[in-house]
């Protein structure tokens, strides 16, 4: 049976993320809204590919090691030796560090080289600055995957939701009404991850136990990370292949539209950095000490609540896309379809549930690459067959292709090693709900409201039939308990609670 504690240590974590991730995203879109409008899709493009290789040298240079203080330091942290966790987190910070300060100094380095290769001459001077905030990026991810490995959501959630959008927003804006150029928000965006990473330091070191004990380094903590690290690269390298593809074959206009769409798409992918919060370190926690039933009835309840919470955000995107992006300029309506493409994409992405961190989590790092190595090949693929003759379309299609296949893999990897499997009838109940939800939301006759005013309300109505009839199809038992957990969460007291009713999964 899985215990109530569980079900509210998820549903706080979550509950908190969302709340950030919701405020994230509203300071996310005002600050991209705000640049893209200044620079409009062709500035845009610049620094949408300037910034798709240089983050790719910083999910290189952590080297894995979020993953790796993530599965060792929970279970460290839990060994109640405050020893051992501090073997974990310091050789990862520094690790990081370096790797990150040896990838920045090359990228600059090299920015010249790499503005030629893309054939884009205003490339180089905003890799730049990008380039030396790679080492504060890396080591930041590595210094809330600390504080997530303590089983800490409030504080990971404030850097990387509140702190850092707000932190970018202010430089962001002060740059581009000095100088509305690619490169000042570059600069910008260096000063807003060194701000970051100190906060977010200061904020795990007043939580890491203070100790005098010496405590071996912790065997295997490199071995798993480095391939990780790999997996990571590859991972990011597959959720940027068509910009980089893009950034070749297509001018920078094309880019500028292309990384809009799919950085509103991606919010869906949002939904599952939130419940990771808690669940990755419970995972390496659940499978390490065999607790495979507790690890299969998390897994189908938090994969159900990504579903229910992801879809009304994709039949947003969907149905209103061209409305959505004109509020970034007009040019930028011209992405509507390939928005509706990557918003399905990323909906079958938080439909198979956390596969990919799980797996990660359970210890399968070699097969966790494969897979990567797999992604990257069809995306590349993908990429080189239809952005030529589709450009902006071929792109879109590519990468939900990509993420669909792959992701359909691992959910059948995951059966074959551990058993679990994310699915059951109670899945029907928020893909039927959506049903009236979309039909009411989109015959609204509201031709005569302006643009904005009309997709609030859509939106809106769309939200309020959605979860009404969620409300008259009933909710399951281990449901209302983790939604009872999180609201008591949000609202900063404790939610007391009869256990879970494990029968609800049988």
């Amino acid at each position: 049976m899985v215990g109530s504690k569980h079900a509210k240590r998820i549903a706080g974590g979550a509950a908190l993320a969302l709340a950030g991730g919701g405020l994230s995203f509203v300071l996310s879109i005002a600050y991209q809204v705000v640049i893209a409008r200044r620079l409009g899709p062709g500035g845009f493009g610049v620094l949408v590919l300037a910034l798709a290789i240089s983050n790719l040298l910083a999910e290189a240079s952590d080297l894995g090691l979020d993953y790796g203080v993530l599965r060792f330091g929970s279970i460290a942290h839990r060994s109640g030796e405050p020893g051992r966790f501090r073997s974990v987190l310091g050789p990862a910070l520094r690790g990081s560090a370096l790797a990150g300060i040896a990838g920045g100094a090359a990228l600059a380095a090299g920015a010249a080289v790499v503005a030629h290769l893309f054939n884009k001459p205003t490339l180089g001077p905003v890799l730049v600055p990008l380039a030396i905030s790679v080492p504060f990026t890396g080591t930041t991810e590595v210094a809330r995957a600390g504080l997530r490995a303590m089983g800490n959501a409030a504080r990971p959630v404030a850097s990387s939701s509140v702190i850092a959008p707000s932190v970018r927003l202010a430089t962001g804006v002060w740059a581009i009404v000095l100088v509305p150029s690619a490169q000042a928000m570059a600069w910008a965006y260096m000063a807003t991850e060194a701000t970051v990473l100190v906060i977010t330091l200061v904020m795990l070191w007043q939580l890491v136990p203070r100790t005098h004990e010496r405590a071996a380094r912790w065997k295997g903590l490199f071995s798993f990370s480095l391939p990780m690290s790999l997996n990571r690269v590859l991972l990011y390298s597959n959720n940027q292949t068509e910009i980089l593809v893009l950034g070749i074959l297509a001018p920078t206009v094309t880019v500028g539209i292309f990384g809009v769409a799919r950085r509103l798409s991606v919010l869906l992918g949002a939904l599952l950095a939130s419940v990771s919060i808690l669940f990755n370190p419970m995972v390496a926690d659940f499978h390490h000490s065999g607790r495979m039933q507790e690890l299969d009835h998390v897994f189908k309840t938090v994969t159900r609540w990504l579903l229910t919470l992801g879809l009304p955000v994709c039949l947003v995107e969907v149905l209103f896309g061209s409305d959505i992006l004109r509020v970034f300029g007009k040019e930028f309506s011209h992405g509507a379809v390939a928005l509706a493409i990557l918003a399905l994409g990323q909906l079958v992405n938080v439909g198979t549930g956390t596969v990919s961190n799980l797996q990660a989590m359970a210890g399968y790092a070699k097969l966790t690459l494969l897979n990567s190595l797999l992604f990257l090949s069809l995306s590349i693929a993908l990429d080189l067959l239809l952005i030529p003759s589709f450009g902006l379309l071929g792109a879109a299609i590519a990468n939900s292709s990509s993420l669909t296949a792959v992701n359909l893999l691992r959910i059948w990897q995951i059966r074959r090693n551990l058993g679990l499997v994310p699915y059951d009838r109670s899945f029907l109940r928020p893909i039927a709900a959506a049903v009236p939800a979309s039909l009411v939301a989109w015959l609204l006759p509201l031709s005569h409201l302006p643009n904005v005013a009309s997709l609030a309300v859509r939106v809106s109505v769309l939200g309020a039939v959605y979860a009404g009839a969620l409300f008259l199809f009933g909710f399951e038992q281990v449901d209302r308990e983790i939604a009872r957990a999180a609201l008591a969460r949000l609202r900063g007291r404790r939610a007391d609670s009869p256990p879970i009713d494990s029968s609800a999964y049988e």
